[in-house]
């Protein structure tokens, strides 16, 4: 079974066994939906029993798990979901379909796509022949993606 990272648990929050999750998925609402199953650290498997969101981040409860005692040792854990279980966009793509794409200006092969990330906007992280570079997921830059070939194509601007 494969799986994506969508997440990590970066603390605990309040006494009743809510974590506070620093999240990686596009799709927040989706993946910590309540009765979703989740993988701590890749082999755990736990159940959502509550969701919710608080001053942009994302709280959840395992296993009816209530207690902080009962949750502190999942601090630090990444969060991974089962790649079965995402259901097909019928127009786009999931960000994590961008890792590993290779990247072409106009018919030429320039770099590979090594990482996605998400701080304030979205960003390529595109290893080049010679430097890497952080490249916003924006029109001005990115001209087209093509999945089947797995591959982006981009536009540089002077200064790249």
């Amino acid at each position: 079974m494969d799986k994506i990272k969508i997440g990590i648990i970066a603390n605990t929050f309040g006494i009743k066994g809510e974590l506070k999750v620093i999240s990686e998925s596009d799709f927040v609402e989706e993946r910590f939906k309540v009765g979703n199953h989740l993988y701590l650290d890749q082999d755990l498997k736990v159940e959502i029993t509550s969701f919710r969101e608080h001053n942009n981040n994302v709280l959840i409860r395992i296993n009816n798990l209530e207690d902080i005692n009962l949750v502190e040792k999942y601090k630090n854990m990444e969060i991974f979901f089962d790649l079965d279980e995402i259901e097909p966009l019928e127009v786009g793509y999931y960000l994590f379909q961008l890792e590993d794409l290779d990247v072409y200006i106009k018919d030429e092969k320039v770099g590979k796509v090594i990482a996605v990330s998400k701080p304030a906007q979205t960003l390529l992280r595109i290893q080049l022949e010679d430097r890497e570079i952080l490249l916003p997921f924006v029109d001005a830059f990115i001209e087209k993606v093509d999945l089947d070939k797995k591959r982006v194509y981009i536009n540089l601007i002077e200064g790249f």
